[in-house]
């Protein structure tokens, strides 16, 4: 038989998977990290060295083989996997604010990272 609380967290599953503002935000930071992956691929793959870093007072400060950028969206990659853990975590918790915040900021971050990538291959450009 099952007890009071395994039917609430049962229920607080369902709902979490009903929830579609949340399942579109992970959706879309899920399509930005692969988005991220295939720029990389498909914008530095012949270049034998690109630029890593720049600094606004000094320029170019860091520069070594395209295969470092891949860096970035594997973080990302790890970055969403821990947020949807945590966040369905919480929402099992009934902490429902704090696990749609989390998946707002998991948006955030993915087109955060998204852009910095943008901005490196206009760089690479210079």
């Amino acid at each position: 038989m099952m007890s009071i609380e395994s039917i609430l967290k049962q229920y607080q599953k369902n709902k979490f998977y009903k929830d579609k503002k949340n399942l579109i935000q992970i959706f879309l930071a899920l399509i930005l990290n692969i988005l991220t992956w295939l720029y990389i691929f498909v914008k530095f793959q012949g270049q034998e060295i690109v630029v890593l870093h720049y600094n606004l007072l000094s320029g170019i400060d860091f520069i070594g083989r395209w295969q470092k950028l891949l860096i970035i969206p594997l973080v990302g990659s790890c970055i969403l996997i821990i947020h949807f853990c945590f966040s369905f975590y919480l929402y099992i918790l009934r902490n429902v604010r704090l696990a749609n915040f989390l998946i707002i900021l998991l948006l955030i971050f993915q087109i955060c990272l998204f852009v910095s990538v943008y901005l490196i291959s206009n760089l690479s450009n210079l």
